[in-house]
């Protein structure tokens, strides 16, 4: 299969928590990290992924954004559409 995504990385099946209509396929990849992916019932048998697989990871997104947030702890606030002041982030160029 032809895929324009560029970021692969080798991972192995941990875990798989199945819904009843979707999944979340749990790995560990290199350095020690972990990674997860949701995706269809459907989507899981087509595929045959089993726990203890290994299986290519491509990630593909629009954006990937790094924000370095300010040292100031973010305060509790009541209505969630609303921006606490002190809790913004900080995006330095």
């Amino acid at each position: 299969m032809k895929v324009g995504a560029r970021n692969r990385i080798t991972g192995k099946v941990t875990e798989i928590n199945k819904g009843k209509i979707m999944c979340f396929v749990k790995l560990d990849i290199p350095a020690k990290s972990k990674m997860g992916s949701v995706m269809t019932l459907e989507s899981l048998k087509e595929l045959g992924i089993k726990k203890g697989d290994e299986v290519e990871v491509i990630v593909k997104a629009v954006n990937v954004l790094l924000i370095k947030r300010r040292e100031v702890p973010a305060r509790r606030l009541s209505n969630h559409s609303e921006q606490a002041s002190d809790s913004r982030p900080v995006v330095e160029n």
